[in-house]
């Protein structure tokens, strides 16, 4: 994701280091597919974003891994 991708008032909650998905044109190896970090949350300026997390679940169920955020109002 690039920052200029949102819009004015707007930021993003990524969590860069866990891939959150996976290519589909094989089926899933943990060392043969390609990997990237394309979900995130866009979230406008007056939430704070306490934490982002991707969790790992070796895409057990998809092609996506989950991602969690812990946001407040301001």
């Amino acid at each position: 994701m690039t920052e200029d991708f949102a819009h004015e008032g707007f930021k993003w909650a990524v969590f860069k280091t866990t891939p959150s998905n996976r290519s589909v044109d094989i089926p899933y190896k943990k060392d043969a597919n390609f990997f990237s970090v394309i979900d995130g949350f866009l979230v406008l300026l007056h939430v704070e974003i306490v934490i982002t997390k991707g969790i790992n679940l070796e895409f057990e169920n998809t092609d996506h891994n989950p991602l969690c955020t812990k946001l407040v109002l301001k």
